[in-house]
């Protein structure tokens, strides 16, 4: 066995002699074999991605499941995927070792579009052709390793495959990816829902998003979407999508055709456009023990309304809820009740994306709760509005969100610890403090001044403070710590301030 190369061998050398590791050698040395579980390690680093959606060990998402916080988390992830995927390609290339290895991430989590999808079937039909029962595993691989099925974006752009394509291709593939947790269907008209009940991942499936919903289930019982989710008890997230605010059936319809489903790990549900309906009827008059968040579009005083007696049978369970904002057009005031929080008693984070009704949620505030953070949508102000809604004025007066903001600091919450703007970044303090006072972030920057002074943080969508400088002397006005590192005025000279106002920054 050779011994080890000293620095010192390395440095002085001479210079017509090879060094003992170049190619060039006429012995090289030869370096050991690096262990195979070593580089199975490194390959899972440079390759894993995390999983969609993540909760705390107590039922707290790690990321917004709504807002626009949740939608450049969306945007992220599907760039995050296709850097996976190019990555997983090369490294398929070095050996054979790594193509099976790398196999794996390429196929856990594929990204699906109307180019790939039918490459994708084929991989997964072949592979499957190829295997047979004297393997060591039951199922074909790469099948097997499919553990994320995204199929949003199979309708986008113009070569969307025709329904009943996609739908054949889809039936050949359900059967041979049994590992599936978790499934995202595209919206409009889609495969039965029964081919879901009957794939062989139903039973441990945790994940389904994008699920349409009616209020007429046209005589059907029970419902199918009531039927598919008895057959998926290992549901952990489901997001539903209503029709809006409709004519739904009536309530000896609904009573006719209820059924009780036993979703026992169920902690999140979205229920975006559902106001009625057999489904939510049933989610009404089911057992969900270990439902955390709650995320939905209030219809509250529509006629047929189910979403408030929803709240009322299993409001006491939830810790984080979201009210969405309605998409029906033209819009119609349906706010939650005032009594939400009430509906509400253990909730300690609520997202209120509204942002035309912020008024609405300062006086659901007024009554005692134990709410800890409170996000709301980045509300737009006129010049004139800003002056107003500036808190050293005495008097402020304007928008919703001024009112609200002005009760926050009047009349603090007693547990309440920071307020979430959603839709907002500060500007970046190399742009100037002229960028940082004025604007949106100059309005957002004074707000934080004040709320700070009764202990409540004001934090952009990233959860990012306010920037933090020195203070000029005599003015109160935050800086860069002097004049090294401040961006000078176009119109400023030495020793002279400027009365104009920089543009905006952000």
């Amino acid at each position: 066995m050779s011994s080890p190369v000293s620095p010192s061998t390395l440095f002085s050398h001479s210079p017509r002699s090879p060094l003992p590791y170049s190619s060039f050698s006429a012995h090289p040395e030869t370096l050991p074999a690096f262990p195979i579980e070593v580089q199975k390690r490194i390959l899972y680093f440079a390759l894993v991605t995390h999983p969609r959606y993540g909760f705390t060990p107590d039922g707290h998402p790690l990321h917004p499941l709504s807002g626009q916080s949740a939608r450049q988390n969306d945007v992220r992830r599907v760039v995050e995927r296709l850097g996976t995927h190019r990555a997983a390609l090369t490294l398929m290339r070095v050996c054979k070792l790594w193509k099976v290895q790398a196999a794996e991430y390429l196929y856990a989590e594929p990204h699906l579009t109307p180019n790939n999808l039918f490459l994708f079937a084929h991989a997964l039909t072949s592979g499957d052709k190829k295997w047979s029962d004297i393997n060591l595993h039951p199922v074909s691989t790469p099948g097997r390793y499919v553990t994320s099925l995204d199929l949003t974006h199979l309708r986008d752009g113009y070569e969307t495959p025709h329904p009943t394509a996609l739908q054949r291709v889809i039936r050949d593939i359900f059967p041979l990816i049994p590992n599936l947790r978790h499934l995202r269907l595209p919206t409009g008209p889609f495969l039965p829902l029964e081919e879901i009940r009957r794939a062989p991942f139903a039973r441990k499936l945790k994940v389904l998003e994008g699920l349409s919903v009616q209020y007429d289930n046209s005589g059907q019982t029970p419902d199918p979407v009531v039927r598919l989710l008895k057959g998926l008890p290992s549901l952990e997230l489901v997001t539903l999508f209503g029709p809006g605010n409709i004519e739904s059936p009536s309530w000896f319809e609904l009573e006719e055709t209820a059924q009780d489903v036993r979703l026992d790990k169920l902690h999140t549900l979205v229920l975006t456009g559902v106001k009625s309906g057999p489904v939510l009827h049933t989610l009404i008059t089911s057992d969900l023990p270990a439902l955390r968040n709650l995320i939905l579009t209030s219809y509250a005083g529509c006629p047929g309304d189910l979403t408030l007696p929803f709240q009322a049978a299993h409001g006491y369970k939830v810790i984080n809820a979201t009210y969405l904002q309605p998409k029906e057009w033209p819009g119609f005031p349906a706010l939650p009740p005032l009594e939400s929080l009430d509906l509400l008693p253990h909730i300690e984070r609520l997202s209120f994306l509204l942002p035309k009704d912020l008024r609405h949620l300062s006086d659901m505030l007024k009554v005692d709760h134990p709410l800890k953070e409170l996000r709301i949508p980045k509300w737009t102000s006129s010049p004139s509005e800003r002056w107003e809604a500036d808190p050293n004025n005495p008097a402020p007066v304007g928008t919703g969100a001024t009112s609200l903001m002005t009760g926050l600091i009047e009349a603090p919450p007693k547990h309440l610890e920071r307020v979430v703007i959603d839709g907002f970044r500060w500007v970046r303090a190399d742009l100037g403090m002229r960028a940082l006072q004025t604007g949106d972030s100059g309005e957002m920057r004074r707000w934080a001044d004040k709320l700070k002074g009764v202990g409540i943080d004001l934090v952009d969508m990233d959860g990012t403070k306010s920037p933090v400088f020195g203070t000029c002397s005599g003015s109160g006005i935050p800086t860069i710590g002097g004049d090294k590192g401040r961006r000078r005025s176009s119109v400023q000279t030495r020793g002279i301030v400027s009365d104009r106002l920089d543009e905006d920054g952000g």
